[in-house]
């Protein structure tokens, strides 16, 4: 029951993010998209009110099969917990389309780009690397000093009373994984760091040092971002990958673990938030400057497909911003984006293998 309470309220914050998202850069503007001010009366608040009405019936639907689903196993309950947050994904890429279709498409008559080149050094601190490498190392030694003593069965999922609910044999991959999943994500992390620091964007030259300015408060936020799940989740990995020596250490021990592992948790979501406000306020900053979020030249403009995909094999940039001037996409056509796409699949690819390898 813990673990079906946990997930609703996890998902009932989703449907509120998502239930705002489409205005979160102010007046004038849907899903980050700059419309006309007639457009936006007209076409634009009739399609604000179709997204929310199919989120709100979607979401009714998903929280009523997740009461159904969690009577059985906490499997099918996370599985059905995934397939619900997919579907409140669909009136967001239906409607995000619809308002492509509708976006100012005045252009800026003159665009800069900044000259000043942005190196990883300068937006990294020698003591975060430092406290990263250490709780990507730890975990391993830990595990690998007690692993003798582990018995033949060992924990592999917890409740949310941090109550031992899922078992499997030891082996390396059953003991070892959450510090696996630690270092994959620890250099997926780096690399996207890297790519959004030498990301492209553009400026107008008639203001381009005060659009500058916050395009790089914007840049800060997202790289602060990262930096904050590389700590955090460096953290809540390395809890979770100890809280596999539960039945060899005292309970009192196993419950701090669990504290600490919430406690990360909470602090992991803050964070997330506290830095998309500071992006979403440097995006209001440049449309009240501008009218504008993003700049973009006519071609760049074409390789936007309904403004979810940057396919443009003519771009010799790999990271852009998006349209709605909060974040960053990669450039399709370019390609080390097949790179990214075996990054992302690669958990996957190793939890099946390591699945299948315990079952032979």
């Amino acid at each position: 029951m813990t673990d079906t309470i946990f997930l609703l309220i996890i998902f009932l914050l989703e449907i509120l993010l998502f239930y705002f998202l489409p205005t979160l850069n102010g007046q004038q503007t849907l899903f980050g998209i700059v419309l006309k001010d007639d457009d936006f009366q007209t076409y634009g608040v009739p399609v604000l009110q179709k997204y929310r009405r199919d989120l709100i019936i979607i979401a009714v639907g998903c929280l009523i099969g997740l009461f159904l689903v969690s009577r059985f196993t906490i499997n099918s309950l996370v599985i059905a917990y995934i397939i619900a947050t997919f579907a409140i994904l669909y009136p967001l890429f239906k409607y995000l389309r619809q308002t492509w279709q509708l976006r100012d498409r005045r252009t800026v008559s003159r665009l800069a780009t900044p000259l000043k080149p942005r190196r990883l050094r300068d937006f990294s601190s020698l003591w975060l690397e430092m406290v990263v490498v250490f709780l990507t190392i730890a975990p391993f030694a830990v595990l690998a000093f007690y692993y003798p003593q582990l018995p033949e069965v060992v924990p592999i999922h917890w409740n949310i009373a941090g109550e031992a609910d899922g078992w499997a044999n030891k082996s390396f991959f059953s003991v070892f994984a959450p510090a696996i999943l630690a270092t994959y994500l620890q250099i997926f992390w780096i690399i996207l760091k890297q790519d959004i620091i030498q990301a492209r964007f553009r400026v107008p030259a008639e203001q381009a040092e005060e659009v500058l300015s916050l395009k790089e408060i914007s840049l800060q936020a997202s790289v602060g971002m990262i930096d904050w799940c590389r700590l955090i989740c460096g953290l809540l990995l390395g809890t979770v990958a100890v809280l596999i020596l539960s039945p060899i250490v005292a309970p009192s021990i196993a419950s701090a673990l669990n504290i600490a592992t919430w406690a990360n948790l909470v602090l992991l979501l803050a964070g997330l938030a506290f830095y998309l406000y500071r992006m979403i306020l440097a995006s209001r900053e440049i449309k009240s400057l501008t009218g504008q979020v993003t700049f973009q030249t006519a071609e760049e403009m074409q390789g936007w497909t309904d403004g979810l995909i940057y396919y443009n094999p003519k771009d010799a940039a790999f990271m852009v911003e998006k349209p709605g001037g909060v974040g960053y996409t990669i450039n399709f056509a370019h390609k080390r984006a097949i790179v990214y796409l075996a990054l992302i699949l690669l958990p996957e690819v190793i939890l099946i293998l390591g699945l299948i390898l315990q079952k032979s």
